[in-house]
């Protein structure tokens, strides 16, 4: 197998509509005005936090373009074109994320390689006779080599195609890259909206989505798998009530624990991060809410270095440091003031 063979073509139950998306009106405001007066720029750069509909709203775009019978100005789901969408099937969609390694896990870059076989299935006549739309999924992961392929693609499009850029942190993307690109800037959500999309949509148990939506922080990233959620919560808030490691054997049982996922930042450690902000809102004299975390939250700078250490873990295991290091620098920062 190829050490840059691309991510296998993801199948979904069914084919998103623009309609369906919450929280996003100004997108979906400006993408149906492209629509209508035949205006769309060729390149669309979705930006905004992880989990508020860019991926969902990309799909639907698409799948609007293909539909044989839009119904008001939307994707009807039923014809030849959507079913192929949802199948991950039509000829004239391709979406790339991450490139996949000699073992089959999803690398966490995207390769000169995926932009290049971009750049011949955009050049290629559309099979079904209309537009061609490719969806870079996770476009902030593109390498530098891929970014500057990308750019000629970017300067001189096909005629009739379309590239989708999904993206959460556009500051990764080269300038050059985003300035050839028209800017679509997606809204963090709201409580209520999380809450609503988790219960009635995907319906989860009602204290799972209220428990998602306060710790969704504007998407809806990881409140997906509420199951997860509530055991990492839980991990979470264990370790903030344990009252701290106290000797390097307690350090290194805690740096252990806390890695609880191979590589990338541990949930547990992005929703520790959460609780010990909110202790300095607390300790700030902000309104609490119920997840503040009990106990004692020591002076102002005691609260303020927690999150600051916090942080800093967080960083490094996304950079692929040291994991056991940094996640015992981070307890032996933290541990003596947490109780």
């Amino acid at each position: 197998m190829s050490g840059r063979q691309s991510a296998p073509a993801v199948r979904i139950e069914r084919v998103p509509r623009l309609g369906e998306v919450l929280g996003q009106d100004h997108v979906l405001s400006m993408l149906r005005q492209g629509l209508e007066r035949r205006t769309l720029h060729h390149a669309l750069l979705f930006v905004g936090p992880e989990g508020v509909g860019k991926r969902t709203t990309a799909l639907a775009l698409a799948a609007r373009l293909f539909c044989a019978s839009p119904r008001e100005d939307d994707a009807c789901g039923d014809c030849a074109a959507c079913v192929q969408v949802a199948a991950g099937s039509h000829p004239d969609l391709r979406r790339e994320s991450f490139a996949v390694d000699d073992r089959g896990q999803p690398r966490e870059s995207m390769v000169i390689d995926q932009v290049r076989g971009v750049q011949l299935f955009l050049g290629a006549q559309a099979l079904a006779g209309g537009r061609k739309v490719a969806i870079l999924e996770e476009a902030h992961a593109l390498t530098e080599d891929a970014q500057n392929a990308l750019l000629k693609t970017l300067e001189e499009p096909p005629r009739g195609s379309l590239i989708l850029l999904v993206c959460h942190n556009a500051s990764r993307l080269a300038a050059t890259v985003r300035s050839r690109c028209q800017r679509v800037a997606f809204s963090p959500l709201g409580r209520r909206t999380i809450e609503t999309l988790l219960a009635a949509r995907l319906g989860v148990a009602a204290q799972d989505a209220r428990l998602g939506s306060l710790y969704a922080e504007g998407g809806l990233a990881f409140a997906c798998e509420p199951a997860r959620l509530r055991e990492a919560h839980e991990h979470a808030s264990r370790l903030l009530a344990a009252g701290g490691p106290r000797s390097y054997v307690d350090v290194a049982a805690a740096a252990k624990d806390v890695l609880s996922t191979p590589r990338g930042v541990p949930l547990e450690l992005k929703l520790l991060l959460q609780l010990l902000r909110r202790r300095l809102r607390a300790r700030a004299g902000v309104e609490e809410t119920d997840l503040t975390p009990p106990g004692k939250t020591g002076t102002l700078l005691d609260a303020l270095r927690d999150v600051e250490a916090t942080y800093a873990a967080v960083v490094d295991l996304g950079r692929n440091a040291n994991r056991r290091l940094a996640a015992e620098r981070l307890w032996l920062r933290i541990g003596e003031r947490i109780d």
